[in-house]
């Protein structure tokens, strides 16, 4: 689904209000204001059960929403990103692997993939600390703290090409900037840029040409932090005038274009001896496109149970990962979770609520609640199941196994017609109108 669809009804999801919340059910209401007293120990007038977290050390004074604490990088940042894309090109190459026909390829799990990029080894050598350095690398696409270096294909064919010197005739620089024509890309790097780039440097650098799943590689000594300076290097790049020095342009002094000071930085990465292999996948971070196979979602569930829901709430992976290596934030919500667990009577209302809890907070693009995927032909068997489920549930005893209710259930459903959306742009008298099928 196109993050930037949002059905009828869902209001849009901008960083400038958390209002959003209020479409969701009363429930959902309760809960996010339970949630949000029992982080900050504020009695509840109402009838509903107050959670209070024993030994609560926040102050009271402060704002209303959670705030973690900055945790250490030092230790994430101090890996090395040849071990990093080494993991990436594996993952890569079962996703190939797994698109194959052949039966007798034996084919990875999801579970084994995730268990590849996220070993435990590694939370144990992080020590507690943020390993938002590396999340970063794996989902560039949902990394809003560093801005986009405005550089797609064209512009890294020709970039990559500058800064390794070659001439615009020749055949090297042809099959970087037609890397979408087998005639001058050849049937292996057909299509993707970054394969295209691999393959000129391995043959143009020998001397770094160890970087191919099931060859000798040492790769560089570039660490991911120096890699991540590197990148918000190239960002700022974008940003900078021509005429405007600062701290990070003192490098940049003599270049009078962005494509020139872009293949600047190009000749670092390749003065720092990278491989080819790291070269192919610094395109791939540049270009938001790692395409191994393996969804962002899927990469913060295997993290931890709770960066689904704290991601939701506020869209931002370095505060995700703060609030995660925050011990007393861990402890309170396994105490708040235990509670409400207690708090409830019937425990099978908990398939009837939402399942996040996390406040919205200000300032932060959030997800709102959305509706169940159903279609025409199944939604009354999906309704009649849901029903039965939890009349199944229920003890035999139970009144509510005599409600009306639930036995002989009713809705109302709306019925949703296809048509077309037009948004109207008017800037000096000029009239667009876009139109997108709904």
């Amino acid at each position: 689904m196109d993050p930037n669809s949002q059905p009828d009804g869902v209001p849009s999801t901008n960083a400038t209000t958390a209002t959003t919340t209020m479409t969701t059910t009363t429930n959902s209401n309760n809960n996010i204001k339970k949630e949000v007293e029992s982080a900050n120990n504020i009695p509840n007038n109402n009838n509903n059960v107050t959670i209070k977290p024993e030994n609560d050390e926040s102050d009271s004074s402060s704002s209303s929403f959670y705030k973690p604490p900055e945790p250490s990088y030092s230790r994430a940042n101090s890996l090395k990103f040849h071990t990093l894309v080494k993991r990436f090109d594996i993952v890569w190459a079962q996703r190939k692997r797994a698109s194959s026909s052949n039966r007798n390829i034996k084919k990875a799990s999801k579970e084994d993939l995730l268990a590849h990029l996220l070993p435990k080894e590694l939370m144990k050598y992080l020590r507690g600390g943020s390993p938002f350095p590396v999340l970063r690398l794996m989902m560039p696409d949902k990394d809003n703290v560093r801005p986009h270096s405005g550089m797609k294909e064209k512009m890294i064919a020709s970039v990559w090409g500058d800064a390794i010197g070659l001439n615009k005739n020749s055949p090297d620089y042809l099959k970087l900037t037609n890397y979408n024509d087998p005639m001058y890309a050849g049937p292996t790097a057909c299509g993707d840029l970054s394969l295209a780039i691999f393959e000129v440097i391995h043959k143009r650098h020998p001397s770094s040409s160890h970087g191919s799943i099931g060859t000798r590689n040492n790769g560089s000594n570039v660490t991911i932090g120096e890699i991540n300076s590197l990148l918000d290097e190239l960002a700022a790049i974008k940003r900078m005038s021509m005429t405007t020095t600062t701290s990070n342009s003192s490098s940049y002094n003599g270049y009078r274009t962005k494509r020139q000071m872009r293949a600047r930085w190009v000749e670092k990465l390749i003065h720092k001896n990278l491989s080819p292999l790291e070269h192919k996948w610094i395109v791939r971070i540049l270009l938001q496109r790692l395409e191994m196979g393996i969804g962002s979602e899927s990469m913060l569930s295997y993290y931890h149970p709770w960066a689904t829901d704290l991601y939701s709430a506020n869209k931002n992976i370095r505060t995700l990962c703060s609030t995660l290596c925050d011990p007393n934030f861990v402890r309170r919500k396994k105490e708040q979770l235990r509670k409400e667990i207690d708090a409830v009577e019937n425990h099978n209302r908990i398939h009837h609520l939402p399942q996040s809890h996390e406040p919205a907070t200000l300032n932060s693009t959030i997800a709102p609640m959305l509706s169940m995927r159903t279609s025409f032909e199944s939604f009354l068997t999906d309704v009649q199941k849901r029903h039965r489920a939890y009349v199944d549930a229920l003890d035999a005893n139970d009144p509510l196994r005599r409600s009306l209710a639930l036995m002989f259930p009713s809705f109302v459903s709306e019925i949703k017609l296809d048509g077309e959306r037009i948004l109207a742009h008017v800037k000096r008298g000029v009239v667009k109108l876009q139109v997108g099928v709904v």
